[in-house]
């Protein structure tokens, strides 16, 4: 389904040069994400009920409501977000994590 509109917020423009390119103008990055989200695949649902996808190499975090596709945050590149999160799962699952 083709999205009626697609938003990107500020706070994912942030987080986006933050974590990926610093150099990129605000229309750059909203033109990057929808070509990103044109061909992105699913990683997984957020509590808040919008999705995960990773495309051209970004882990970004999308709100579907209606008609309009909101990308709400960038996670970072692809391979660092994939590594990060199993390395977390792995050190978890040995006990090495410890909360106070």
């Amino acid at each position: 389904m083709r999205p009626l509109i697609f938003k990107v917020i500020p706070h994912a423009i942030e987080r986006f040069r933050e974590r990926v390119d610093p150099g990129m103008s605000d229309e750059q990055i909203a033109d990057f994400l929808f070509e990103a989200w044109k061909e992105a695949r699913p990683l997984g649902r957020y509590v808040k009920g919008g999705g995960r996808y990773a495309g051209r190499g970004v882990v970004f975090g999308v709100e579907r409501r209606g008609g309009v596709t909101t990308v709400v945050t960038v996670h970072g590149r692809e391979d660092e977000f994939i590594w990060n999160r199993q390395t977390f799962r792995r050190a978890a699952a040995r006990g090495v994590l410890r909360w106070r």
